[in-house]
């Protein structure tokens, strides 16, 4: 991989490296018999594109003066030459998508001048390798799309045209509503988390359609064609997060910022919701527990949720987040804590204290935090220390902290429906972690609380 490993050496000859290096990675990227060395010499280029760049902003000098007005037309128009040379197919097609991907991202982040045919050209190459099966190229893809539609494609006070709403928003949440392909709406779920403000939300009821198509693809019953699919329900609930990362959030939905409007409280609501519905996800195939995927990034995307309804403007008169919300979050990783999974209980610990400690500022309205902090996050009266480095995917260590957590009414119900999950599952070592740690729970807990479990069970079966 030298042509790769060129790319990424210090730029100390720029001259050197326009007439010597990039010359000869460009002519190595059109090789129609080397599949490794197409594919390390675009990366290559990629990363000297990206290091000039960086040279430029630092030495203030226009690209001209770093690489000739040629090899920049000649690196600009790489792209459409590999695709004319069909060099996606075949053994190594797969590599190559993902190299172009990367070329197209750091083509952004250096911000070479393009002519809009040729922007819009590049976001066609992005457009054909979002809905690859490979989950890599649709990555590289996505991220690619992020720095290409921030960078170029500029938006007026008035939003973007309706040829560029139609050719990027409308198009890719149409693809999620209506392909039966799963590749094609696990991408572009993916791809609209990964669109800029400008986009996404020109005005509430652009960003309600986005929003509205991601909650829909994201419910456990929901299916792509007559199957369900668990990756579109997974990328469905990233975006999300990330749109309202990307948006932000505001007490009123006339709100806005700059070109874009904010997230009213409603729809920081049905975000909540979709996230809250993702918990529940228990769907199973024949790999298993894929419903897992969803209660791993829904988790994740609660907290982060939280933590940005934390910080939106004061001078709301509703809260966003309030206590119902809170009670529902900690419930829902409290229930996960205790859940089979090992990767679940791990996600579910580190996310719970991440929510507990999270200081700036401190999140509100959690019931019985005190309690809950006293457990999980400075007891050590167990002989346990809990510490952040603690390993919540061991049972061992999870079961006799999550048990204690029964003494806590509020959230009482949804630890029992995890420890059921757990005590009556196959491996063996949850099960009897769980039993182990829940037995010696009722020997020290009084009748009530006996009597509170008994009900818990009746109920949930």
């Amino acid at each position: 991989m030298a042509s790769q490993a060129l790319g990424r050496l210090t730029i100390l000859d720029v001259d050197y490296i326009s007439t010597h290096v990039v010359p000869y990675l460009l002519h190595n990227s059109l090789d129609e018999r080397d599949v490794q060395l197409r594919h390390g010499s675009v990366l290559g280029l990629a990363e000297i594109i990206l290091g000039v760049g960086q040279l430029k902003g630092t030495r203030g000098e226009a690209f001209t003066g770093l690489l000739s007005a040629e090899t920049l037309s000649q690196a600009s128009e790489l792209v459409p030459m590999i695709e004319k040379k069909r060099l996606y197919r075949g053994k190594g097609g797969e590599q190559m998508r993902a190299a172009v991907c990367r070329l197209i991202e750091c083509i952004s982040l250096a911000g070479i001048p393009l002519s809009v045919p040729l922007q819009v050209r590049l976001l066609d190459s992005i457009d054909a390798c979002i809905p690859h099966p490979n989950e890599d190229v649709q990555e590289r893809a996505t991220v690619a799309l992020s720095h290409l539609m921030r960078v170029y494609f500029p938006v007026g006070p008035s939003g973007p045209s309706d040829r560029l709403q139609k050719r990027v928003v409308d198009k890719y949440v149409k693809e999620v509503k209506t392909s039966i392909n799963p590749a094609v709406t696990r991408g572009f779920s993916m791809a609209l988390g990964r669109l800029p403000a400008k986009l996404l939300a020109p005005s509430s009821r652009v960003l309600d359609q986005s929003l509205a198509c991601l909650c829909r693809v994201a419910r456990p019953d929901a299916t792509v064609g007559d199957e369900k699919d668990a990756e579109t329900r997974r990328n469905a609930l990233v975006a999300l997060a990330r749109i309202c990362s990307t948006v932000g959030m505001a007490p009123h939905s006339t709100s806005n910022c700059g070109n874009h409007v904010l997230l009213s409280s409603t729809q920081v609501r049905h975000v909540f919701t979709a996230h809250f519905r993702g918990l529940e996800d228990y769907n199973m195939d024949r790999r298993g527990d894929v419903g897992s995927m969803s209660r791993i990034v829904a988790m994740q995307g609660l907290v982060s949720l939280a933590i940005a309804a934390t910080n939106a403007p004061p001078d709301c008169s509703e809260p966003i987040l309030g206590e119902e919300i809170c009670t529902k979050l900690v419930g829902g990783l409290l229930k996960q804590l205790a859940e089979k999974l090992d990767a679940v209980r791990s996600e579910a610990g580190d996310c719970l204290w991440r929510l507990l400690t999270y200081t700036e500022p401190i999140i509100p309205f959690i019931p019985e935090k005190e309690q809950l902090m006293e457990i999980l996050v400075g007891d050590t009266s167990t002989g346990i220390s809990v510490d952040q480095n603690i390993n919540w995917a061991n049972p061992s260590v999870t079961f006799p902290l999550v048990t204690r957590c029964l003494d806590l009414e509020t959230y009482f119900p949804f630890v029992v429906s995890g420890l059921i999950i757990s005590v009556g599952c196959l491996s063996q070592s949850v099960a009897k972690e769980a039993a182990t740690a829940l037995v010696a729970w009722v020997k020290k807990t009084s009748t009530k609380n006996i009597d509170r479990l008994g009900k818990g069970e009746l109920t949930m079966w």
